[in-house]
């Protein structure tokens, strides 16, 4: 019957503890660059969402959008821009021009809060978006000539809800060339380690293996002589 290693099972069962401990650093990395980069995606939407919000404003008794104003300038609003207004009164939509004749997802908190979430885009990339519920503002001469005309209009009375999206591939992308990353590092780091530790352990054995080959030596012959025990023996 084959004698167990006390080499080999050292080495074996330190590998298992810098695999687990590798695995355990990859994956708390890999979480915490995640986590950061949806924190960063999705405060950048809500504050695109946040300056769509004021962007509404009740007007001659009817709905205009101020963004359209300087849409001429702003090709990132043009190109990238993924956002829609819903006239919950009447229906009427409005769309970025980056939407085409696409439509985004209508939904909103509960309570007309703002609520984010994960959505397909058309063209089936994954986005994260905000949906929340909003009503245009009124300047303070559109009041006056409200009462003028004796025709006040609440702009509570016209909510619409506001949905911003913004695609997360690029984010995907990354977690992705990320994630193979960790894993060759991992595996890198592992076949290093297991070459490091088999030499520590070499090196830690010599004086076993010595006492060992003594041992050996000895069988049959000088029963009665001591051995010649190696000052650097484990304890």
């Amino acid at each position: 019957m084959r004698q167990p290693s006390i080499r080999r099972t050292l080495l074996i069962r330190c590998g298992i503890g810098v695999s687990a401990l590798l695995c355990l650093l990859s994956v708390g990395v890999f979480l915490l660059v995640k986590q950061s980069l949806y924190r960063e995606l999705d405060e950048s939407i809500s504050q695109t969402a946040a300056l769509l919000a004021n962007q509404i404003e009740l007007e001659d008794s009817g709905i205009s959008f101020e963004w359209k104003e300087g849409i001429g300038t702003n090709n990132a609003l043009i190109e990238d821009g993924l956002f829609q207004f819903w006239n919950e009164k009447t229906g009427a939509t409005t769309r970025s021009p980056g939407m085409r004749q696409h439509d985004l997802p209508q939904f909103t908190a509960e309570d007309g809060g703002p609520k984010m979430r994960t959505v397909i885009l058309p063209n089936m990339h994954r986005a994260r978006a905000i949906g929340l519920r909003v009503y245009p503002f009124v300047l303070p001469e559109e009041i006056a000539l409200m009462k003028q005309r004796g025709n006040i209009i609440d702009p509570k009375s016209l909510p619409h809800i506001l949905v911003v999206a913004r695609d997360s591939e690029p984010v995907h992308h990354t977690l992705r060339r990320l994630r193979g990353i960790l894993i060759g590092g991992s595996m890198l780091t592992l076949a290093l380690g297991f070459v490091l530790i088999g030499r520590v352990v070499h090196v830690s054995f010599r004086p076993i293996d010595d006492l060992k080959q003594q041992m050996k030596d000895r069988v049959g012959s000088r029963l009665d002589s001591a051995l010649d025990v190696p000052d650097r023996l484990p304890i």
